[in-house]
């Protein structure tokens, strides 16, 4: 989820994901690398270039610096739920979803047969996307 607080969002007038490119975004690197799963899920020729980027290194301090209203940020919607309930942070561009992260799981030969590390791999094998917030 892309979200800023409701200062940020008046001010920054963002409406479009073009609207980011002018303004600050908040990332875990100064290249921008983490908004690319965001960026991919936008046709090309909407794409925003990024002319300033603040980097954060740490989620929750991401969120704490988009909530004082210093830029927008991209991070997981089960991440920000209580600050979105509470109005500390808003949806900037709720329509667009961000391509979606896969995760894989590896298990050892000599570790599978071992019930713990069986129960693991079933457990996140039976996670659903929903479970973390829309």
């Amino acid at each position: 989820m892309v979200a800023g607080s409701e200062e940020f969002r008046t001010t920054r007038a963002i409406a479009k994901p073009m609207d980011l490119g002018s303004c600050p975004v908040l990332s875990l690197d100064k290249t921008g690398t983490w908004w690319h799963r965001f960026l991919m899920a936008l046709p090309e020729p909407e794409r925003p270039d990024f002319s300033r980027i603040i980097e954060v290194n740490h989620i929750r301090a991401m969120i704490n610096a988009a909530r004082a209203g210093m830029g927008a940020l991209l991070v997981p919607t089960y991440s920000v739920l209580e600050e979105l309930e509470r109005g500390d942070l808003v949806p900037l561009l709720p329509a667009i979803r961000p391509v979606e992260d896969w995760f894989y799981i590896y298990l050892k030969r000599t570790k599978a047969p071992i019930r713990r590390h069986r129960m693991l791999a079933e457990f996140l094998q039976s996670l659903s996307p929903e479970e973390f917030g829309s």
